[in-house]
Protein backbone atom coordinates (compact mmCIF):
# COMPACT_ATOMS: atom_id res chain seq x y z
CA UNK A 1 0.00 0.00 0.00
CA UNK A 2 0.89 3.30 -0.90
CA UNK A 3 1.04 4.79 2.71
CA UNK A 4 3.12 2.02 3.88
CA UNK A 5 5.66 2.54 0.96
CA UNK A 6 5.89 6.36 2.56
CA UNK A 7 5.89 5.65 6.37
CA UNK A 8 8.93 3.01 5.27
CA UNK A 9 10.88 5.58 3.10
CA UNK A 10 10.37 8.46 5.80
CA UNK A 11 12.20 5.86 8.26
CA UNK A 12 14.69 4.69 5.85
CA UNK A 13 15.53 8.49 4.53
CA UNK A 14 16.84 9.83 8.30
CA UNK A 15 18.86 6.51 8.78
CA UNK A 16 20.19 6.49 5.09
CA UNK A 17 21.23 10.50 6.06
CA UNK A 18 22.90 9.08 8.98
CA UNK A 19 24.66 6.48 7.56
CA UNK A 20 26.46 8.61 4.61
CA UNK A 21 27.22 11.82 6.58
CA UNK A 22 26.78 11.06 10.20
CA UNK A 23 28.59 7.59 10.93
CA UNK A 24 32.12 6.30 10.47
CA UNK A 25 33.52 5.02 7.06
CA UNK A 26 33.68 1.49 8.85
CA UNK A 27 29.58 1.91 9.95
CA UNK A 28 28.90 2.51 6.47
CA UNK A 29 30.99 -0.58 5.10
CA UNK A 30 28.92 -3.04 7.96
CA UNK A 31 25.54 -1.32 6.83
CA UNK A 32 26.30 -2.17 3.59
CA UNK A 33 27.52 -5.09 4.26
CA UNK A 34 24.51 -6.41 6.34
CA UNK A 35 22.53 -5.51 3.52
CA UNK A 36 23.91 -7.44 0.97
CA UNK A 37 24.08 -10.32 3.45
CA UNK A 38 19.84 -10.03 3.82
CA UNK A 39 19.71 -9.68 0.17
CA UNK A 40 21.55 -12.54 -0.13
CA UNK A 41 19.46 -14.95 2.14
CA UNK A 42 15.94 -13.23 0.47
CA UNK A 43 18.05 -14.84 -2.51
CA UNK A 44 18.18 -18.17 -1.33
CA UNK A 45 14.67 -18.17 -0.85
CA UNK A 46 14.34 -16.81 -4.59
CA UNK A 47 16.05 -20.16 -5.41
CA UNK A 48 13.89 -22.04 -3.27
CA UNK A 49 16.80 -23.48 -0.89
CA UNK A 50 15.58 -26.04 1.09
CA UNK A 51 16.19 -25.93 5.06
CA UNK A 52 18.03 -22.78 6.40
CA UNK A 53 21.03 -24.51 6.90
CA UNK A 54 21.17 -24.09 2.65
CA UNK A 55 20.00 -20.94 3.09
CA UNK A 56 23.02 -19.92 5.23
CA UNK A 57 25.53 -21.94 3.46
CA UNK A 58 24.39 -19.24 0.80
CA UNK A 59 24.98 -16.33 2.27
CA UNK A 60 28.45 -17.26 4.22
CA UNK A 61 29.31 -18.05 0.32
CA UNK A 62 28.51 -14.30 -0.65
CA UNK A 63 30.22 -13.28 2.36
CA UNK A 64 33.29 -14.66 1.61
CA UNK A 65 33.03 -13.46 -2.11
CA UNK A 66 32.61 -10.05 -0.88
CA UNK A 67 36.31 -9.80 1.40
CA UNK A 68 38.13 -11.57 -1.27
CA UNK A 69 36.97 -9.64 -3.80
CA UNK A 70 36.97 -6.43 -1.95
CA UNK A 71 40.09 -7.38 -0.29
CA UNK A 72 42.43 -8.05 -3.46
CA UNK A 73 39.67 -7.47 -6.55
CA UNK A 74 37.90 -4.81 -6.18
CA UNK A 75 38.11 -3.36 -9.78
CA UNK A 76 38.18 -6.65 -11.39
CA UNK A 77 34.64 -7.54 -9.71
CA UNK A 78 33.16 -4.28 -10.41
CA UNK A 79 33.95 -4.05 -14.43
CA UNK A 80 32.66 -7.81 -14.30
CA UNK A 81 29.65 -6.26 -13.09
CA UNK A 82 29.50 -3.78 -15.45
CA UNK A 83 29.69 -6.65 -18.11
CA UNK A 84 26.67 -8.42 -16.04
CA UNK A 85 24.34 -6.07 -16.48
CA UNK A 86 24.80 -5.15 -20.24
CA UNK A 87 25.17 -9.32 -20.51
CA UNK A 88 21.89 -9.07 -18.43
CA UNK A 89 19.97 -7.76 -21.72
CA UNK A 90 20.23 -10.72 -23.42
CA UNK A 91 19.45 -12.94 -20.47
CA UNK A 92 16.26 -11.37 -19.80
CA UNK A 93 15.00 -11.25 -23.61
CA UNK A 94 15.45 -15.10 -23.26
CA UNK A 95 13.53 -14.97 -19.87
CA UNK A 96 10.78 -12.99 -21.76
CA UNK A 97 10.42 -16.19 -24.47
CA UNK A 98 10.15 -18.74 -22.04
CA UNK A 99 13.85 -19.67 -22.27
CA UNK A 100 14.61 -19.66 -18.75
CA UNK A 101 17.67 -22.19 -18.92
CA UNK A 102 19.89 -19.97 -16.63
CA UNK A 103 17.34 -19.37 -14.07
CA UNK A 104 16.71 -23.31 -13.69
CA UNK A 105 20.17 -24.14 -12.91
CA UNK A 106 20.90 -24.15 -9.42
CA UNK A 107 24.68 -23.62 -10.65
CA UNK A 108 22.89 -20.65 -12.66
CA UNK A 109 21.09 -19.03 -9.78
CA UNK A 110 24.36 -19.46 -7.50
CA UNK A 111 26.09 -17.13 -10.40
CA UNK A 112 23.11 -14.64 -10.63
CA UNK A 113 23.23 -14.17 -6.84
CA UNK A 114 26.91 -13.77 -6.95
CA UNK A 115 26.60 -10.90 -9.47
CA UNK A 116 23.64 -9.03 -7.80
CA UNK A 117 24.96 -8.73 -4.53
CA UNK A 118 28.59 -8.55 -5.24
CA UNK A 119 29.51 -5.84 -7.61
CA UNK A 120 26.64 -3.55 -5.88
CA UNK A 121 28.25 -3.95 -2.83
CA UNK A 122 32.49 -3.64 -3.83
CA UNK A 123 31.09 -0.44 -5.92
CA UNK A 124 29.54 1.14 -2.79
CA UNK A 125 32.85 0.82 -0.73
CA UNK A 126 34.66 2.01 -4.20
CA UNK A 127 32.53 5.02 -4.08
CA UNK A 128 33.52 5.33 -0.38
CA UNK A 129 37.29 5.66 -0.75
CA UNK A 130 36.55 8.03 -3.49
CA UNK A 131 37.23 12.01 -2.47
CA UNK A 132 33.92 13.74 -2.52
CA UNK A 133 32.71 10.38 -1.87
CA UNK A 134 29.47 11.75 0.32
CA UNK A 135 28.28 13.86 -2.33
CA UNK A 136 28.79 11.75 -4.97
CA UNK A 137 27.11 8.74 -2.86
CA UNK A 138 23.81 11.14 -2.65
CA UNK A 139 23.91 12.01 -6.17
CA UNK A 140 23.88 8.57 -7.00
CA UNK A 141 20.86 7.68 -4.48
CA UNK A 142 19.36 10.96 -5.65
CA UNK A 143 19.58 9.88 -9.21
CA UNK A 144 18.13 5.96 -8.82
CA UNK A 145 15.37 7.09 -6.54
CA UNK A 146 13.92 9.58 -8.37
CA UNK A 147 14.04 7.41 -11.87
CA UNK A 148 12.61 4.64 -9.84
CA UNK A 149 9.69 6.80 -7.88
CA UNK A 150 9.46 8.87 -11.21
CA UNK A 151 8.83 5.45 -13.21
CA UNK A 152 6.29 4.65 -10.58
CA UNK A 153 4.22 7.55 -10.67
CA UNK A 154 4.37 8.15 -14.28
CA UNK A 155 3.25 5.26 -15.32
CA UNK A 156 0.45 4.97 -12.92
CA UNK A 157 -0.88 8.25 -14.50
CA UNK A 158 0.26 7.97 -18.06
CA UNK A 159 1.32 4.67 -18.74
CA UNK A 160 0.06 2.54 -21.81
CA UNK A 161 2.81 0.81 -23.50
CA UNK A 162 4.31 -2.01 -21.61
CA UNK A 163 8.09 -1.66 -20.99
CA UNK A 164 8.73 -6.02 -20.17
CA UNK A 165 4.96 -7.28 -19.90
CA UNK A 166 6.48 -10.27 -19.56
CA UNK A 167 8.54 -9.62 -16.69
CA UNK A 168 7.11 -6.56 -15.05
CA UNK A 169 3.77 -5.80 -16.47
CA UNK A 170 3.17 -3.14 -14.28
CA UNK A 171 5.91 -1.17 -15.90
CA UNK A 172 6.11 1.22 -18.98
CA UNK A 173 7.82 3.22 -21.32
CA UNK A 174 5.79 6.20 -20.30
CA UNK A 175 7.04 5.43 -16.92
CA UNK A 176 10.35 5.38 -17.52
CA UNK A 177 11.26 8.55 -19.88
CA UNK A 178 9.00 10.00 -16.81
CA UNK A 179 11.60 8.55 -14.68
CA UNK A 180 14.42 9.94 -16.36
CA UNK A 181 13.17 13.61 -16.63
CA UNK A 182 12.54 13.88 -13.32
CA UNK A 183 16.08 12.54 -12.16
CA UNK A 184 17.30 15.55 -14.32
CA UNK A 185 15.19 17.94 -12.81
CA UNK A 186 16.38 16.47 -9.21
CA UNK A 187 19.99 16.11 -10.26
CA UNK A 188 19.90 19.59 -11.77
CA UNK A 189 18.43 21.13 -8.28
CA UNK A 190 21.03 19.22 -6.46
CA UNK A 191 24.08 20.75 -8.29
CA UNK A 192 22.53 24.03 -8.16
CA UNK A 193 22.15 23.63 -4.54
CA UNK A 194 25.44 22.46 -4.35
CA UNK A 195 27.34 25.40 -6.11
CA UNK A 196 28.89 23.26 -9.41
CA UNK A 197 30.03 24.83 -12.02
CA UNK A 198 27.82 24.60 -15.51
CA UNK A 199 30.53 22.22 -16.78
CA UNK A 200 30.62 20.02 -14.10
CA UNK A 201 26.86 19.69 -13.51
CA UNK A 202 26.23 19.00 -17.22
CA UNK A 203 28.82 15.82 -16.85
CA UNK A 204 26.86 14.63 -13.61
CA UNK A 205 23.31 15.11 -15.13
CA UNK A 206 24.83 13.12 -17.97
CA UNK A 207 26.63 10.16 -15.87
CA UNK A 208 23.20 9.69 -13.57
CA UNK A 209 20.65 9.77 -15.98
CA UNK A 210 22.66 6.83 -18.15
CA UNK A 211 23.15 5.44 -14.14
CA UNK A 212 19.66 5.52 -13.35
CA UNK A 213 18.36 3.97 -16.67
CA UNK A 214 20.96 1.21 -16.13
CA UNK A 215 19.22 1.01 -12.69
CA UNK A 216 16.04 -0.01 -14.15
CA UNK A 217 17.81 -3.60 -15.11
CA UNK A 218 18.26 -4.42 -11.66
CA UNK A 219 14.89 -3.86 -10.92
CA UNK A 220 13.67 -6.12 -13.92
CA UNK A 221 16.07 -8.60 -13.51
CA UNK A 222 14.74 -9.26 -9.62
CA UNK A 223 11.25 -8.91 -11.19
CA UNK A 224 12.28 -12.07 -13.36
CA UNK A 225 13.66 -14.29 -10.87
CA UNK A 226 10.84 -13.33 -8.54
CA UNK A 227 8.31 -14.58 -11.00
CA UNK A 228 10.48 -17.71 -11.62
CA UNK A 229 10.18 -18.22 -8.30
CA UNK A 230 6.46 -17.42 -8.38
CA UNK A 231 6.44 -14.77 -5.42
CA UNK A 232 5.25 -11.42 -5.17
CA UNK A 233 7.63 -10.02 -2.82
CA UNK A 234 11.66 -10.93 -2.12
CA UNK A 235 10.33 -11.00 2.02
CA UNK A 236 8.71 -9.06 4.21
CA UNK A 237 11.05 -6.82 5.74
CA UNK A 238 10.05 -3.42 4.66
CA UNK A 239 6.31 -2.71 5.07
CA UNK A 240 4.93 -1.58 1.54
CA UNK A 241 8.31 -2.52 0.00
CA UNK A 242 8.91 -6.35 0.52
CA UNK A 243 12.33 -7.17 1.24
CA UNK A 244 15.93 -5.74 0.93
CA UNK A 245 16.00 -7.09 -2.41
CA UNK A 246 12.72 -5.41 -2.87
CA UNK A 247 13.93 -1.97 -2.44
CA UNK A 248 17.55 -2.28 -3.49
CA UNK A 249 17.35 -4.10 -6.65
CA UNK A 250 17.24 -0.92 -8.95
CA UNK A 251 20.93 -0.20 -7.14
CA UNK A 252 22.21 -3.40 -7.80
CA UNK A 253 22.84 -2.44 -11.35
CA UNK A 254 23.01 1.44 -10.88
CA UNK A 255 26.69 1.15 -8.78
CA UNK A 256 28.46 -0.91 -10.36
Amino acid sequence: MLWQRVLTACIMIPLILWVLFGASSLVFQIVVTCIALLGAWEWSNLMKLKGWWQRLAFVILILILLAVFYYFAPLIIIYLGVIFWFVSFFLLYQFSHQQHKLFDSRIGQIILGVFVLIPFSVGFFALNAMPDHKVNILLLLLSIAACDSGAYFVGRLMGKHKLAPAISPGKTIEGLVGGAMITLVVVAIACNIIGYSVEHSLWLLLICLITALISVMGDLFESAMKRHAGVKDSGRLLPGHGGILDRIDSYTAGVP
